[in-house]
């Protein structure tokens, strides 16, 4: 879907990522997280193979100053509940 997104000279792909992150960091999103969370880390290893599958995809299309000031500016949004609701508490994981 990227590849066919990106061929659009137009196509933008920050306020797609935007989204992405929106939701992924939302209770809507838990069931997601949690499954990019077990692919990445399928037998007790972190896949990062797809990770550059998936990087190399989208690097020309995104910078990581850019993405990073799009994350940030998104979980800004994102309530302090929310966040603090999806982010294990250091105190419960000892």
């Amino acid at each position: 879907m990227i590849q066919i997104a990106s061929s659009d000279d137009s196509f933008d792909i920050l306020p797609t990522a935007q989204l992405g992150i929106q939701y992924i960091l939302s209770e809507e999103g838990k069931y997601l997280r949690q499954q990019l969370l077990i692919a990445l880390t399928e037998g007790d290893c972190l896949h990062t193979d797809e990770v550059q599958r998936l990087w190399s995809l989208v690097q020309e299309d995104i910078k990581p100053q850019k993405i990073f000031d799009l994350a940030f500016s998104t979980i800004r949004q994102i309530s302090a509940d929310s966040v603090a609701s999806i982010i294990p508490s250091v105190a419960s994981s000892r």
